[in-house]
């Protein structure tokens, strides 16, 4: 199921249809996003593009989550 959800969103990606997909793992986000919002405890706590998240993270948390990152 998950290679499903993620196969639908890379051909929505490349209709360029605007989507939002939802995941806890990070390097699935790295993987498919282009904008990622990294959330804590509830609110958004970072929003931006992969390299924008690991070279200027707003938190330890966020931090945390870029060392997970290939």
């Amino acid at each position: 199921m998950e290679a499903d959800l993620r196969h639908d969103a890379l051909d929505l990606e490349q209709r360029r249809v605007p989507g939002l997909y939802v995941t806890h793992d990070i390097r699935e986000a790295a993987a498919l996003g282009d904008r990622i919002a990294v959330l804590e405890a509830g609110p958004i706590v970072q929003e931006g593009s992969l390299e924008s998240l690991r070279t200027a993270p707003v938190s330890p948390f966020v931090h945390e989550m870029m060392e997970d990152v290939p």
